[in-house]
């Protein structure tokens, strides 16, 4: 396969020790492996092969609504648009105006713990009513947005599947 520049692309595999970067999604911390990658050895374009996307996003926000630390801004915005929400929508839904919603997503102003557990119980309550109960009853486990610390979501595509690492 040729790159844009007219080059010879090499495909290589993203693997744990080389996992790619996955900023399609719009978060800075979900690495893949085991997908395979072209990379232009010329103008260093990389176009990765990504099978099952809605799969990969499902998985994604699993970890996401599973993870003991609160939500960042991108998360949130991931989240709402996964699970199908306008932001209008989701900004009804948990109580605040949308231009509060948007300074939300954009980090613009802090999230709070009971604005964490409202986006991840409504996103959950769109794909699974249990799921978003089960949040709801967590015991404050999430570190404090001030403190938050990036955690870094591996994910792996594993006989056909994707499959979150141990981390999520």
């Amino acid at each position: 396969m040729r790159c844009e520049c007219g080059s010879q692309m090499v495909a290589t595999e993203a693997t744990s020790d080389s996992p790619y970067l996955y900023t399609l999604s719009g978060l800075k911390n979900v690495f893949l492996c085991n997908i395979m990658i072209r990379r232009c050895l010329h103008c260093k374009i990389e176009s990765p092969i990504i099978p099952a996307i809605g799969e990969l996003h499902e998985v994604i926000a699993e970890c996401l609504l599973r993870q003991p630390i609160s939500l960042s801004a991108s998360e949130i915005r991931f989240l709402r648009k996964h699970a199908g929400l306008k932001a209008k929508e989701l900004a009804k839904r948990i109580g605040v105006t949308a231009s509060t919603l948007s300074r939300l997503e954009n980090g613009k102003m802090p999230i709070t713990p009971s604005a964490d557990k409202l986006v991840r119980a409504t996103v959950a309550a769109e794909k699974n009513a249990a799921r978003a109960q089960e949040i709801l009853r967590r015991e404050a486990l999430l570190k404090d947005a001030r403190t938050r610390i990036h955690a870094r979501l591996n994910i792996e595509r594993i006989r056909d599947r994707w499959t979150a690492a141990a981390n999520c």
